[in-house]
């Protein structure tokens, strides 16, 4: 129940005539019909399927824009209460009220209830996309709504359960506080349904001093642009004067400059009073890198000066050399003993085909320890899983990995995907120990300010992993399938299919965790500190490779061939995984054994160029440096 922010001292109108008028009443000067349900809207039937008692209203914030207005009159919109085949009524006489609190009924409003009369009601239906006739209540005692809002509404008892007495607006255009219900059954506490059933059909006739022709817009967050490349500002206007906004025009000052004004004409008037709605609006290019403060102004509305009491919103332009990339990780539960387990494999071959390097897969086998890819948990992060298969992405919620939380894994991964990311890392590795591990660094750089307790987790990942021993089949329960009855790509796994027997020799494993500077939840290295904007720091921990008999031939082989990579995850203090990077070491061999494996210097040849502590550089000696988001060697 909303609670009253203040008294008016005002006691409960009594029960007094009220006049209705079917015909509609036009709005006087310094009047307005207003309501969360725009007469232009289509509207429905709403009905719980019971036979009840139904109390519903919608609620006016005591606001800037509704404090001190007077509501003249309430327009309803009623519906036929009689049922056509039968001739039975379906619902009785309203009762009209108005509360400032929640009443537990129509009876209990504290500020006015009054009963309607059925003979003097407009009952059926406009059209078939109008539900309900209007019928507009004029007030005796007119009502001035306070600080503390009010809320107004009407009651009646639907008599059958096939009963539809409520007239509602669609719910594409639902509005918080649009439909608020409590009956005597289906809903026996009071709730805002407005978002699933839409607006309730009511109009209030509400006189004061309304402005006309106005708009305020809003401070907009931070938007981060490439250098050169054009930007729009999504900047969000309330609509706080009466007329439908058709046009409006506004101006932008950055840098002490000010554009020219530009006027842009609506496709769709917006009619919405005290409603927020969204404009586009496109900023120059910016000819430096850095932060600049930008002033949006809607200097008019519907070609009118605009009368709204702020017309100007700021925010801030950070514009870089470069938009960092995003990747999203996916962390797969699997083993050789999970006969489902196939399709995960398949899901992980999907995703990295789809997305190339975006993606960062790390295959755990924790199913079965007989697994010879088997990493024990306390040998990596503490990720919690229900069953396998299974995945979660960016250590979000735990989903399939081949359907995904829908129908394909591929469609997570790339929404994970959209959006911008403000911190970046950059993984780099050398083989040390006679080939025997790795030392593996990771550089993580800010275009933000970014608080202390970001972690980076290193872990080492095996590609084509595979083995002729037993220990290595993979167990497989699609065998039981036709592969008719089977997605293409898992057909092989069907009777007679390729791979359709009970186990699956020979199986090449993609993205195999083989080690990582976590054990269990303690991460081997130590949390970042604050991290400023255009800043960066440097990790580094040695990656021990696994000696356990089974795997380490498969291992040692994937390493002469560049296919053992370093992955660097950066984590959220919340411990959702926000970017990452994977880099594929050269054969150690290849390599001379210490030759440290980092990414060749690409992108714009005007970035600013880091050392691993986050200096500045002009002149580069020899060494590991940042540039352009990427670590690369001077020699």
């Amino acid at each position: 129940m909303r609670k009253s922010l203040l008294s008016l001292g005002v006691a409960a109108l009594t029960a007094g005539t009220l006049h209705v008028q079917a015909a509609t009443i036009e709005a006087a000067e310094g009047q307005v019909w207003w309501g969360y349900y725009s007469e232009a809207d289509a509207r429905t039937g709403y009905s719980s399927g019971s036979a009840e008692l139904f109390n519903q209203a919608i609620h006016i914030e005591g606001n800037d824009l509704f404090a001190g207005k007077t509501i003249k009159a309430v327009r309803l919109y009623l519906p036929a209460n009689t049922d056509a085949a039968t001739g039975k009524t379906t619902w009785n006489a309203p009762k009209l009220w108005l509360s400032k609190e929640q009443p537990v009924s129509a009876a209990k409003a504290d500020v006015l209830t009054q009963s309607l009369t059925l003979s003097q009601l407009s009952l059926g239906n406009a059209d078939d996309s109008h539900y309900g006739l209007p019928n507009d209540i004029e007030l005796t005692t007119p009502y001035t709504i306070g600080a503390e809002g009010i809320y107004v509404g009407y009651s009646l008892t639907a008599l059958n359960k096939a009963a539809t007495p409520i007239a509602v607006g669609d719910a594409e255009a639902a509005h918080a506080d649009g439909f608020w219900l409590k009956t005597s059954q289906t809903h026996p506490g009071w709730s805002d349904i407005s978002a699933t059933a839409g607006n309730l059909a009511i109009q209030l006739l509400l006189e004061g001093d309304f402005l006309k022709n106005a708009a305020a817009p809003a401070d907009f967050a931070t938007v981060r642009t490439k250098l050169g490349a054009n930007v729009e500002v999504q900047l969000t206007l309330r609509q706080t004067g009466i007329n439908a906004i058709s046009s409006y025009s506004y101006t932008v000052e950055a840098n002490g400059q000010t554009s020219d004004e530009q006027t842009v004409e609506l496709a769709k008037p917006v009619n919405g009073y005290g409603d927020n709605f969204t404009i586009s609006v496109p900023l120059q290019p910016a000819t430096e890198v850095g932060l600049a403060t930008h002033v949006i102004t809607i200097t008019k509305v519907n070609g009118q000066p605009n009368e709204a009491g702020d017309i100007s919103a700021q925010g801030t332009v950070n514009t870089v050399d470069h938009i960092l990339q995003k990747h999203v990780v996916v962390e797969e539960f699997t083993g050789t003993g999970c006969g489902w387990c196939p399709r995960g494999l398949v899901g992980m071959q999907k995703l990295r085909k789809a997305l190339g390097e975006q993606f960062v897969g790390i295959g755990l086998h924790q199913y079965n320890p007989s697994d010879p890819m088997y990493i024990a948990p306390n040998q990596y992060r503490a990720v919690s899983f229900q069953g396998a298969p299974s995945c979660r992405l960016n250590r979000g919620s735990e989903i399939d990995p081949y359907y995904g939380s829908n129908t394909d894994i591929v469609k997570d991964a790339q929404a994970a995907l959209q959006g911008e990311i403000a911190i970046g890392v950059s993984v780099g590795g050398q083989w040390i120990d006679d080939g025997n591990a790795v030392e593996a660094t990771a550089a993580v750089f800010t275009q933000d300010d970014f608080p202390a307790g970001y972690v980076v987790e290193l872990v080492l990942i095996g590609d084509s992993l595979t083995s002729p021993e037993a220990v290595w089949r993979q167990s497989n329960y699609y065998y039981q399938y036709q592969q008719s009855q089977l997605p293409p790509d898992l057909q092989q796994f069907g009777a007679g299919g390729t791979n359709g027997g009970t186990t699956i020799s020979n199986w090449i494993f993609d993205d195999v965790a083989l080690a990582s500077s976590c054990k269990g939840n303690n991460n081997q290295i130590d949390p970042l500190p604050a991290l400023p904007a255009g800043s960066s720091v440097s990790v580094s921990h040695t990656l021990a490779l696994p000696t356990k008999a089974t795997l380490r031939p498969a291992v040692d082989a994937a390493a002469a061939d560049g296919k053992i990579a370093v992955v660097a995850l950066l984590v959220a203090p919340g411990g959702a995984i926000v970017n990452a990077d994977k880099l594929y070491l050269p054969s150690p061999v290849a390599a001379g054994i210490s030759q440290p494996a980092t990414r060749h210097l690409s992108g714009n040849a005007g970035a600013k160029i880091y050392d691993l502590q986050g200096r500045a550089i002009s002149q580069p000696a020899h060494g590991l440096y940042i540039k352009d988001g990427r670590k690369y060697v001077v020699r």
